[in-house]
């Protein structure tokens, strides 16, 4: 009598797919792409038991180590879940819209000094996750350096500027973000189909930094001011993972601290991604950034109530 031989497959968990607006924002349509090569590939490997020889009785196996068998196999399906690297290089392109203060100068709409162009900004965002816990890390640089004509008249630094005076507008502004997630629940899971549904809760800090400098052109009016604002933000975040490696994510969160310092920021950030591999793939999104940031208070202070929005392109490496 031949005994049945068992052959016991650990199971291998997939990675899961992870990853606007303010009034007066009015996007500008820029088109953006970047490559990357990479790939990785994961193997899983079977054991098998040996089978017991033919005409030989079969051996009984004791009920206690029966149960060991199974509570190990069990084991290994738990610690089969592993943490999933998501690494997203990007290039935003964002224009800027808003009002702006430096000391001892009035408020100024930064369109009426020419500084509303989109420009390219350096970003990027590395994503942990395993089972429904996510951690995620964020950030840009966003720079501009414009000289135009002034559309009216404002103050700067105490001196009266005219319209058509020409104005520099030398701004660096900068963010990074630090968040944890947990998925808490799934409405749609259709393994058979390629379609899951599942919703976030996210909370962490996003630090902001802001150099600002206005001077004019030919003249010896300037002002200057800067400042970093660390600031707590939560939220939350929809996943949408499709077949053939389709996905669609969209995250809003917001904080502030309130205060001498009043500061709180809001962002939407809606992308749509396409895996190629199970490593590699593509994303394109479009993302709004407001911030009412003011460091000081009266003729002093330092103000920036402006929103960055714009397109960006990623890649996408998984491992």
């Amino acid at each position: 009598m031949t005994q049945p031989h068992t052959t016991i497959t650990p199971l291998a968990h997939e990675a899961q797919h992870p990853a606007a607006p303010r009034a007066r924002f009015s996007a500008s349509g820029l088109a953006l792409a970047s490559a990357t090569v990479l790939t990785l590939a994961a193997l899983a490997t079977a054991q098998e038991q040996p089978t017991t020889a033919p005409d030989q009785p079969a051996a009984s196996t004791p009920a206690s180590s029966q149960t060991q068998t199974d509570d190990a196999a069990s084991l290994d399906l738990d610690t089969d879940a592993r943490w999933i690297v998501r690494f997203e290089p990007n290039v935003w392109v964002p224009a800027l819209r808003g009002d702006v203060s430096v000391p001892n100068s009035s408020s100024i709409d930064v369109e009426d000094i020419g500084a509303d162009e989109n420009e390219p900004a350096p970003a990027g965002r590395i994503t942990f996750r395993a089972d429904r816990w996510r951690i995620l890390f964020r950030g840009f640089g966003f720079s501009l350096d414009e000289t135009a004509g002034a559309e009216r008249g404002f103050t700067l630094g105490g001196a009266a500027i005219a319209a058509g005076d020409r104005v520099n507008t030398d701004l660096s502004f900068s963010s990074f973000d630090a968040v944890a997630g947990y998925e808490l629940f799934v409405p749609l899971d259709d393994k058979e189909n390629d379609v899951r549904l599942a919703f976030d809760v996210i909370g962490g800090v996003r630090i902001t930094s802001v150099d600002l400098d206005l001077s004019q052109q030919g003249g010896g009016a300037s002002a200057a001011g800067d400042n970093v604002w660390a600031l707590p933000i939560i939220g939350g975040r929809m996943a949408l993972d499709l077949p053939r490696g389709f996905g669609l994510d969209l995250t809003v969160d917001g904080g502030g601290l309130p205060g001498d310092d009043d500061a709180f920021t809001w962002d939407v950030t809606v992308a749509f991604s396409w895996m190629a591999t199970n490593n590699l793939g593509i994303e394109i999104g479009f993302r709004h950034l407001d911030s009412t940031l003011s460091d000081g208070d009266g003729p002093g202070a330092l103000e920036f109530d402006a929103a960055l929005a714009g397109l960006f392109g990623a890649v996408v490496i998984r491992f």
